[in-house]
Parts: structure tokens; C-alpha cells; sequence
């Protein structure tokens, strides 16, 4: 319920209209469930994908290969959007990525064209905030 209701407050609050809850929904079920052929739905034809020390600016196709293969290797248990919010013509959402190999950082840039929205980067990091244990 609680991850419903933060679903919830991130799509009013930074795409401004309850109609993209799909949107949101279908993305945080995409971490969730390690699906990196969902997830690659919302990217930009170019996507900057920083993972693991690695960044680049990426093909959509070449950008869901290696997130497949970050999944393959750490099988997500939980996500939750943490922060999100806006600035100039992007939004921004900050989430955590917990895995059974340990837990990670994600911070997503997200541009909304003609009603559709697409992450523009994607930043996986991992969380070595020791003083959050949730």
C-alpha cells in the first residue's frame, strides 16, 4: 500500500497528471521484476546509461543488452521510488534497487514528448548507505 501511495504521489507530482500511472506502474514493476525488455520500452532511441563505473550514451537495443545482463547478475527482490521531482523541461526520480547481492542507488532522468514519457539516462549505483537499513 505504501509503495502504491508512493507510485501514486510520483505521478502527480512530477508528470502532473494521474492519466501516466501506467507509466510509472509498468516501470517500477520493470525493476521489480528484472525485466529489461520492459524497461527498454521507455527509453530514448539514445539513452546515457551509467552502471558500475561504466558510461556511455547507448541504442536502446544496446542499452537493454546491458541491463539484461546487470539483472542476470543481480536478481532485483525490491525497488521503491525514494525522491523524484523536476528541473527545467526533465524529471527526475531517485530510487533504491534492492538485489540478493546487495542493494543500489538509482537515479533516472525522465523527459515527457506528446504525452509519452521516456528516460533519457539511467544511473545504477551501489548504495553503500549504511545507515539506512529499509
Amino acid at each position: 500500500m505504501v509503495l502504491l501511495g508512493c507510485i501514486s504521489v510520483f505521478v502527480l507530482y512530477a508528470f502532473g497528471s494521474a492519466k501516466n500511472s501506467k507509466f510509472d506502474e509498468s516501470l517500477v514493476n520493470a525493476f521489480k521484476d528484472g525485466n529489461s525488455r520492459e524497461l527498454s520500452m521507455y527509453f530514448f532511441e539514445n539513452i546515457e546509461v551509467k552502471l558500475q563505473g561504466k558510461e556511455d550514451v547507448y541504442s536502446k537495443t544496446q542499452a537493454e543488452a546491458i541491463i539484461k545482463q546487470f539483472f542476470e547478475e543481480y536478481k532485483p527482490n525490491a525497488f521503491q521510488i525514494q525522491d523524484y521531482g523536476s528541473k527545467k523541461s526533465s524529471n527526475y526520480a531517485i530510487a533504491r534497487l534492492k538485489t540478493q547481492k546487495g542493494n543500489f542507488r538509482v537515479i533516472m532522468r525522465i523527459k515527457g514528448i506528446n504525452s509519452n514519457f521516456f528516460l533519457q539516462s539511467l544511473n545504477i549505483e551501489v548504495d553503500d548507505d549504511r545507515t539506512s537499513k529499509s
